[in-house]
């Protein structure tokens, strides 16, 4: 979470400790684990991703919205 207060971007957190919240992270994954912690731009899922992969993601939803390539 202080990765996007830093960069001053906003997010939800939501705790798994919250029956509600751990069901919509199991509803991410086919295997239905809970892959945590999990980072959702857009579509694309990122299972405890480093502050390369976030800028990397972040940047391409802001640069191509909707648009997500590997």
């Amino acid at each position: 979470m202080a990765f996007f207060d830093n960069i001053k971007t906003p997010y939800l957190f939501l705790d798994v400790s919250n029956e509600n919240n751990t069901d919509e992270l199991r509803r991410l994954y086919t295997n239905r684990r809970l892959n945590f912690p999990t980072i959702t731009i857009g579509d694309k899922k990122l299972r405890n991703p480093n502050g390369t992969d976030l800028n990397k993601w972040i940047t391409k939803s802001i640069t191509t919205p909707q648009q997500y390539q590997n």
